[in-house]
């Protein structure tokens, strides 16, 4: 069932700002930073291309992203002192629907994954062409999820659902909900899938996307929402060791696991491919870019 996969959603592109605190500001209780360097990271569904580029191929990722935008995070001395966030700095592109079933209609695309920021990629009716596709859609949504009714699996985080003291499990809205437990693992469908602790956690930025790339690649191979939760809660593990948004490549993911943990299946199909923070979108790319 493994082919190409179209990724459709927001981008989001995360900065991150390091400097060392040198003395307090004398205009107001606020530390004056010394800048020192800047990385700059592919967020929202950008990093859930990245992450099943990793996974699956480069050639077997398509993208589609309708609107952009940043995440400013500022570090003095190791520790996150202010975020600044530009929203919403470009808007679909003319035809963004149209571009999107058109790439649908390819017979190679086997499954298609929305990551929704909310950002104004996504609107009721692209949602409602996309879920009409015939493709199984895998949808990780921050907002609105009735525009996604008919997906084959939703992945809300521990405490979403479509309305107050409403869940999405009594919806039926979907096939599968995967939900995103946060330290605890995963729940599928209703059962627990304990956590992959890889080491000391750092940051849990981008964890959810790592989560759902991985997810999606090994489901696409196995067809066994166990053995995808398994592994994408290893690979989401892995990321949350980092600080800031991270891209885990295959030489990080333990073959075979210790003992000690669940045996995923691994799905890595390629050598991995060392790219630096930054990095253009690639030709895959057939709507909005981010840079």
């Amino acid at each position: 069932m493994l082919g190409r996969v179209l990724v459709v959603g927001d981008a989001i592109e995360d900065r991150y700002h390091f400097g060392k605190a040198t003395r307090l500001c004398l205009e107001a209780p606020v530390p004056i930073v010394e800048w020192k360097s800047r990385e700059i990271h592919r967020g929202g569904a950008c990093l859930v291309a990245e992450q099943l580029k990793e996974i699956i191929g480069k050639k077997n990722v398509l993208e589609a992203y309708g609107s952009l935008s940043r995440k400013n995070r500022y570090y003095a001395d190791g520790h996150m002192v202010l975020r600044a966030d530009e929203d919403s700095i470009s808007k679909p592109p003319e035809f963004f629907d149209t571009h999107i079933e058109m790439v649908m209609g390819l017979k190679d695309v086997t499954a298609v994954i929305v990551s929704d920021y909310g950002k104004g990629a996504l609107c009721e009716s692209l949602a409602q062409k996309i879920i009409a596709g015939g493709k199984p859609v895998f949808v990780d949504a921050k907002h609105s999820w009735q525009w996604y009714q008919g997906a084959f699996c939703a992945f809300p985080n521990k405490f979403e659902g479509i309305g107050t003291g409403k869940r999405l499990e009594s919806s039926n809205l979907f096939s599968h909900i995967v939900r995103k437990n946060s330290s605890a693992g995963c729940i599928v469908d209703g059962e627990e899938v304990a956590a992959y602790r890889a080491g000391e956690l750092r940051d849990g930025t981008g964890a959810g996307d790592n989560f759902l790339a991985a997810f999606v690649a090994s489901y696409l191979r196995t067809e066994n929402l166990k053995v995808a939760a398994r592994f994408a809660n290893m690979v989401a593990g892995i990321s949350v060791t980092h600080i800031g948004t991270h891209v885990v490549r295959p030489n990080e993911i333990p073959v075979p696991p210790a003992p000690s943990q669940p045996q995923p299946q691994a799905v890595i199909e390629h050598e991995p491919e060392v790219r630096p923070a930054r990095r253009d979108h690639g030709s895959d790319v057939i709507a909005a870019q981010v840079d």
